[in-house]
């Protein structure tokens, strides 16, 4: 038999800290917080991540992380396909986050016992606005529960406020630089990151973002330029002026990362 009453997805960004002071507050025990490790995250992410799970063990709770074959090992093993993950093409969330965790789940809490907890909210995009409260016989067999569901942004941020976390101004940097990565997120992005993404791209000899959703930028390189520009005014160093400035002003808008219940959360 399980240990485990709640099992709680975590990525430790804004909407799981959340999510975690909630369940404190309910006085829930038996809680397993779950992290699964992309092996892409940020520098700063990972110190993030060992605060979190020192702050969940301090709640009595257990910290999981889970690892798995890590983003440069997915892309280079689909490198035969042609390809890098994409907005529909989502395998690293399948390979990464999904995959390791059905299986860890699989074995943590054989007889379904547990229920678990993740912190998606309707006000979070159009894309989840419809999302359900609960989902039931979801994860290899277990009841879904999002606690969050129709809090606010205030909302969510007044309970991280109760926590030892700062608010973010972005979604987390669980993959440093995600492939649904808009202006703003590879306008923060360090250059340790650009310089991985770079060498990825050398290795399996394509891009990873597509130049005709990027204003014609091709490679990491230009795509950096591209988000260091204005809207409208990135040109590619090949001299080529692309006819894209409403595309290019939509990217500004469009969400950081994955739109599903496992990523940037």
């Amino acid at each position: 038999m399980s240990d485990y009453r709640y099992i709680a997805r975590c990525s430790y960004g804004n909407d799981s800290i959340a999510m975690l002071q909630m369940l404190h507050e309910y006085g829930l025990k038996d809680v397993a917080v779950v992290y699964s490790d992309t092996g892409w995250a940020s520098d700063a992410w990972k110190v993030r991540v060992e605060q979190g799970k020192e702050w969940v063990r301090s709640l009595g709770w257990e910290a999981v992380r889970l690892t798995s074959i890590g983003f440069e090992a997915s892309v280079r093993n689909h490198t035969a396909a042609g390809m890098f993950p994409t907005r529909l093409v989502k395998f690293c969330t399948q390979e990464l986050k999904v995959r390791p965790f059905l299986k860890w789940v699989t074995e943590a809490d054989p007889d379904h016992r547990a229920l678990v907890c993740v912190g998606v909210r309707r006000a979070e995009s159009a894309a989840r606005s419809s999302h359900p409260a609960f989902m039931p016989e979801r994860d290899n067999g277990r009841h879904v529960w999002h606690p969050m569901i129709d809090f606010s942004d205030a909302d969510r941020d007044g309970m991280i406020e109760k926590t030892p976390f700062p608010i973010l101004p972005h979604r987390s940097d669980e993959c440093a630089i995600c492939i649904n990565s808009n202006r703003a997120d590879l306008r923060r992005a360090s250059p340790e990151a650009i310089a991985a993404v770079a060498a990825l791209e050398a290795d399996v000899g394509r891009p990873m973002f597509n130049p005709a959703k990027y204003a014609g930028a091709e490679g990491i390189g230009e795509v950096k330029r591209w988000a260091d520009s204005e809207r409208g005014k990135y040109r590619p160093l090949t001299g080529v002026v692309p006819a894209y400035p409403l595309l290019d002003a939509m990217l500004d808008a469009e969400p950081a990362t994955c739109e599903d219940n496992w990523c940037g959360l």
